[in-house]
């Protein structure tokens, strides 16, 4: 009995489970707005010298005409005005093109001309933060459970957010900033791991492709935010309002099943799922706690005893009484099993054939990074209105997942996602090559925007589905901890994507060319590993290491089953 057949006992798309799935989808989606949020809270309307008392624009500050419009410098003006050409720089601060009532902490602190880089650079901290809090936060998850982490964060964080809307200076901001993306990151991936957790296999793929769709909605929403709240420190305290709301979660979400039962808190897994049956109107076996026992022990002999964990109740006593291996070459099997399979995340890198897997999938998470975020900021702007921009571009990713739930489910997690990234590089390698008029002289800068946006939608699909095959690949006891490793190569090209576009103004192709070659070279790895396709979430290493290529498992000589049972391998 595994943890996972338990979990189909419950039910699938019941109320239990869809709870869980709204209130997980609701938290993933709050997660956007800190993430965009600068664009509205750092936006720059334009801006020049503003010119001494008594003194016209015309005679103070120089400037050019652009596509029709006369523009006045941003940073200059001159130093006698009316009388000659010499500048300086701005004397008496600068002029705002904002509407009334709208703020930015750019303008109220000045951070243009020499010090527009520090509003990029807030950002890059903010992303600094989120992958300590993938590395550091993320696996005390495997340690005090899912749940506790994700709302000790949320909380932490809707302080830091309203603090946010009072700060006075950048540094403060800026430490402040670092501190939400280390709690935002940390609460995305749990959201992950408890989505993946609270469905069983054959129900897995439809929440964790679809909570994309909350993602999708809350830039949507943050668009609506930012046209009707233009103060950036209200703004603030709106997108962090929701996180107070977390509190109902307490009541509503359940710990992980999975994780209980790794950790042998049966009383609580068994309480968990009596309530999954009360909610579904579904009535548990009578032995539904010797199930849970059976589970717990398959984990536990391939595992070892968790550290700090306490058996319950009459499990003491039946420990006891276990059956040990009865053939010397069995015995030395599962003792050499017990041995490896305390792992920490980092030692995965040590065991053959996993380490392989980790790699690749450290190279995928930093591919699909730089390659979304790349193609994001290389998408040529759209004319119009800034709230509706950002609108579109959430909007455009919806075909992508829906596209991506459909094949992932009729196909599989791998040839799916090859795809999806091979799509993305030939795009990308394409719109190198199309010039930006035709022979007759026609303009067909539509055909690379046409090409870029292909692009977009390839590393979106792909960008759903990685985290789903990487939550099916790595097993239950080390699971957050492997997610955190992952996403800090997945920072680190989030990071890298705005230092590529910047080397655009003077490589114009290179960024291009590295996304395309990232993901072209991407779609080729994946097919390296296993299908996680209907699998049962694996709970040990060794389940993982027993994975055949493709939907499969070793087969078990002994008994011609494919179940993932302890066979001994080369």
């Amino acid at each position: 009995m595994e943890v996972d057949d338990i979990q189909q006992l419950v039910g699938g798309y019941k109320p239990f489970q869809l709870v869980a799935y709204f209130c997980l989808g609701f938290l993933y989606m709050r997660g956007s707005w800190h993430v965009f949020s600068p664009m509205y809270l750092g936006y720059d309307p334009g801006h020049h010298c503003t010119p001494a008392p008594n003194t016209t624009l015309n005679l103070a500050i120089p400037g050019k005409e652009k596509d029709g419009v006369w523009v006045w410098d941003k940073c200059l003006m001159y130093a006698t005005p009316g009388e000659g050409n010499a500048t300086v720089a701005c004397q008496n601060g600068w002029t705002y093109g904002f509407q009334p009532g709208e703020t930015s902490f750019l303008a109220e602190w000045s951070l243009v001309c020499d010090k527009e880089y520090l509003v990029e650079l807030s950002t890059t901290i903010y992303m600094v933060g989120t992958t300590c809090g993938a590395v550091f936060l993320t696996p005390l998850s495997d340690v005090f459970g899912r749940k506790r982490v994700m709302l000790a964060c949320l909380w932490v964080q809707a302080v830091l957010g309203f603090g946010l809307a009072w700060v006075t200076d950048f540094i403060a901001y800026t430490v402040i900033r670092f501190f939400i993306g280390l709690f935002n990151m940390t609460i995305a991936l749990c959201v992950s791991v408890l989505l993946s957790e609270s469905f069983a296999s054959t129900h897995r793929l439809l929440p964790a492709v679809s909570v994309q769709f909350f993602w999708a909605m809350g830039i949507m929403l943050l668009a609506l935010f930012g046209y009707l709240v233009r103060n950036w420190r209200h703004l603030e305290m709106l997108i962090s309002l929701p996180n107070l709301l977390s509190i109902g979660c307490i009541c509503l979400l359940s710990e992980s099943v999975p994780w209980l039962v790794s950790k042998k808190k049966l009383d609580e897994a068994e309480s968990v799922l009596h309530r999954a049956a009360k909610m579904n109107k579904i009535v548990l076996p009578t032995d539904i706690r010797r199930k849970l026992e059976e589970a717990a022990r398959e984990t536990w002999t391939t595992l070892g005893k968790p550290e700090g964990v306490q058996e319950q109740g009459h499990d003491r006593e039946r420990s006891k009484t276990e059956i040990r291996p009865e053939s010397d070459k069995t015995k030395g099997l599962v003792m050499s099993e017990v041995h490896e399979s305390k792992h920490t995340a980092f030692g995965l890198l040590c065991i053959p054939k996993i380490n392989v897997y980790c790699f690749i999938m450290f190279f995928l998470f930093l591919a699909n990074s730089l390659g979304y975020f790349g193609v994001l900021f290389l998408t040529p702007t759209l004319n119009g209105d800034r709230f509706l921009n950002l609108f579109l571009s959430a909007t455009v990713e919806i075909p992508a997942y829906i596209i991506a739930y459909a094949s992932n489910r009729c196909i599989g997690r791998r040839i799916p996602m090859s795809v999806f990234l091979l799509v993305c590089a030939a795009a990308n390698i394409g719109a190198i090559f199309v010039p930006s008029t035709s022979g007759d002289g026609s303009d067909i800068v539509w055909l690379k925007t046409a090409l870029v946006m292909i692009g977009k939608f390839g590393i979106t699909g792909s960008y759903s589905t990685v985290y789903l095959y990487a939550s099916e690949m790595f097993p239950t006891s080390i699971r957050n901890h492997a997610l955190g490793m992952c996403s800090f190569f997945e920072n680190i090209g989030s990071m890298a994507a705005p230092s590529m576009v910047i080397a655009a103004k003077k490589m114009t192709y290179l960024p291009l060319s590295i996304f395309g070659g990232l993901t072209a070279v991407s779609g080729m790895l994946v097919l390296m590993l296993p299908d996680t396709h209907k699998r049962p979430l694996p709970q040990t290493v060794e389940e993982v290491q027993r994975w055949g290529r493709g939907r499969g498992y070793q087969k078990n000589t002994k008994n011609g089953s494919l179940n993932p049972t302890l066979v001994e391998t080369n």
